[in-house]
């Protein structure tokens, strides 16, 4: 199993297959960490991924996604492993048509990474998390189960649009002095005041949409 810190580009895992990730993987010194198309990384617990100086790429498609998740194949449950982080100089990074379950989701401190057709499920606390002066653009989201499925804390910006957000504890967090638009979303309701009691703080949700959409496949 993989585990300490990367400083040279490094290809983990193939199409197909599942990885076993032991200890927490540190991307420094401007190395790349790409994950194909198609690959499973399952995290022991206490396990993550964090880029500290340097990118993860990992571009899957709709029909081969790439699956971060834990390692536990019973009973499985949000927090069972510590999350992708992607510190200040991470922006190079791309994620795309990527699953992120029963973790600590996907971080973004200080940087703006791609983040494009994604999926956070069963993560504790937040499947989405900006912080720290952090940039999320995104869009084609699915966002189920989580804690909260997109919070933007202090100082960070999230925009987030043409998505599936339901089924959250809560679904969107602004915290104090944040900024986050979740427009043209499906929250799993038409009505305006059911949408608004799974949001907390101020978010900017109008429009949305009235019926589920079709996310894009490419």
């Amino acid at each position: 199993p993989y585990q300490g810190i990367i400083t040279n580009d490094m290809t983990i895992g193939s199409d197909g297959t599942v990885t076993e990730i032991l200890k927490t993987l540190t991307v420094r010194a401007g190395a790349v960490l790409t994950v194909p198309a198609g690959a499973t990384l399952a995290f022991h617990p206490n396990a993550g991924l964090i880029v500290e100086n340097g990118a993860l790429h990992a571009n899957g498609t709709a029909l081969k996604p790439i699956h971060f998740t834990t390692v536990a194949t019973n009973a499985p449950a949000a927090g069972d492993w510590n999350g992708v982080t992607l510190l200040a100089q991470a922006g190079a990074s791309l994620l795309r048509h990527v699953w992120l379950e029963y973790g600590q989701g996907l971080a973004i401190e200080g940087c703006a990474p791609t983040v494009d057709a994604c999926t956070a499920r069963y993560n504790a606390s937040a499947g989405f998390s900006v912080r720290a002066g952090g940039t999320l653009a995104t869009r084609d989201a699915l966002l189920l189960y989580n804690t909260v499925a997109i919070r933007s804390a202090a100082g960070a910006s999230a925009t987030l649009t043409h998505s599936i957000i339901r089924n959250n504890v809560t679904n969107a967090l602004a915290e104090a002095g944040a900024a986050l638009a979740a427009t043209n979303v499906w929250w799993g309701s038409a009505e305006l005041a059911t949408i608004q009691n799974g949001l907390g703080g101020t978010v900017a949700c109008e429009p949305f949409l009235t019926s589920e959409p079709v996310l894009t496949p490419a």
